[in-house]
């Protein structure tokens, strides 16, 4: 899991890298935000039921949900 930096490549060259996973045994996969739609496209399709959604943005969403479910006065704190 995490930020595969894929954006930008062509997709015979994440291709590639989502067999290079395969191969190597790699079970479940998560990449994030910054693998690039195209990456976290091909990954879902490799792996089907296997592919973990990007976290880390339901992390983030759970943290600013989080800050907005404080008091006034803690929210100043956060937002200073």
């Amino acid at each position: 899991m995490g930020g595969f930096h894929l954006r930008g490549m062509s997709r015979r060259q994440i291709d590639e890298i989502v067999q290079g996973f395969k191969k190597e045994g790699v079970k479940r996969v998560g990449p994030c935000h910054c693998s690039g739609s195209l990456a976290r496209k091909l990954f879902k399709k490799a792996y089907d039921k296997d592919f973990i959604p990007d976290l880390l943005s339901i992390l983030e969403f759970r943290k600013i949900k989080e800050c907005l479910n404080v008091s006034e006065e803690e929210r100043r704190f956060v937002i200073e």
